[in-house]
């Protein structure tokens, strides 16, 4: 015999943009419109959040990379089947800052031939980044469009394969770009 809602397990994503927090409950969460979810949840310190429901999960987004909070979810808070949870609960939600990432904006990896000025690279915490440009040419293209791997990412492996037995390097360097901490920063990697 079930006695009241409880919670199981919470998770933090750093990486998420904005970071976000999940709390998961042992039962699906009431999906009453008129239950309002925010007046269920304390945030100390108080943050502008958006909660969400999904079955059995609320997530909190907009936290604060860096930032460490505690969370009361209060007692009341309703089940689907009409259990409630029964006494307030307490969690630590530790927000980390975002792992170190760099991307190239979009997809694709074909640049252009001609015309552009400059390609936009986005970075997350980094202050330099080594890039490797390398040119395939119009017949050693085929095998990524045989593999409709033309417009999607490329992997390390896939990275590794342009190295070795389809491209030709062009360049290679380091290039400073503005750090601003947790944040994605935009930087135009000169084609010129």
């Amino acid at each position: 015999r079930k006695i009241g809602l409880e919670i199981r397990n919470s998770r933090v994503d750093a990486d998420a943009e904005p970071p976000q927090a999940c709390v998961y409950f042992s039962e699906t969460l009431s999906q009453g419109r008129d239950v309002r979810f925010e007046d269920y949840l304390k945030l100390d310190p108080p943050a502008a959040i958006a909660v969400d429901r999904q079955s059995d999960t609320l997530c909190l987004s907009g936290l604060d990379n860096g930032a460490n909070y505690t969370l009361s979810v209060l007692e009341g808070l309703p089940a689907a089947d009409g259990l409630t949870l029964k006494k307030t609960q307490t969690l630590t939600l530790r927000v980390g800052d975002r792992r170190p990432r760099v991307a190239f904006r979009g997809q694709a990896f074909i640049l252009p031939s001609a015309g552009a000025d400059g390609l936009p690279l986005t970075t997350v915490n980094l202050d330099a980044v080594k890039i490797t440009i390398y040119r395939i040419n119009d017949r050693n293209l085929i095998h990524q469009v045989n593999r409709r791997e033309i417009m999607n990412a490329v992997s390390g492996g896939e990275a590794d394969d342009i190295a070795d037995q389809y491209g030709a390097q062009v360049w290679q360097g380091r290039m400073a770009v503005e750090y601003q901490r947790n944040k994605q920063v935009m930087t135009v990697f000169p084609l010129g």
